[in-house]
């Protein structure tokens, strides 16, 4: 397997008791716009069955370059910045997994 030179990474982090509303509603934006930078390939929140406070979100850009621009919008940093004092542990935890090119034979 070949792998590319995209940026894929994986954010998880909980949600304090009594944040819910305001980070979701935080995360909506930063999604809504995230999706409509040209480098952006896959960009969606999703939560625990049966602990919903429990967040992940999945990232895929095409460059570092393009990751780059993404961390240093606007939107990305009014969100990092609503996370903390909302999240357990302050921030979010961030893990970049290799993306490898996919063939079907």
């Amino acid at each position: 397997m070949k792998k590319t030179n995209k940026v894929t990474v994986l954010a998880e982090y909980t949600i304090l008791p009594g944040f819910e509303k305001e980070v979701m509603e935080a995360a909506e934006i930063v999604w809504l716009e995230t999706l409509k930078e040209p480098g952006c390939e896959s960009y969606f929140f999703t939560t625990r069955k049966e602990s919903p406070n429990a967040v992940f979100c999945y990232e895929v850009f095409r460059s570092q370059a393009e990751f780059d621009q993404h961390l240093s919008a606007d939107y990305t940093q009014d969100f990092l910045e609503k996370l903390k004092g909302k999240v357990e542990g302050g921030v979010r935890k961030t893990t970049f997994v290799e993306d490898f090119e996919h063939t079907i034979n």
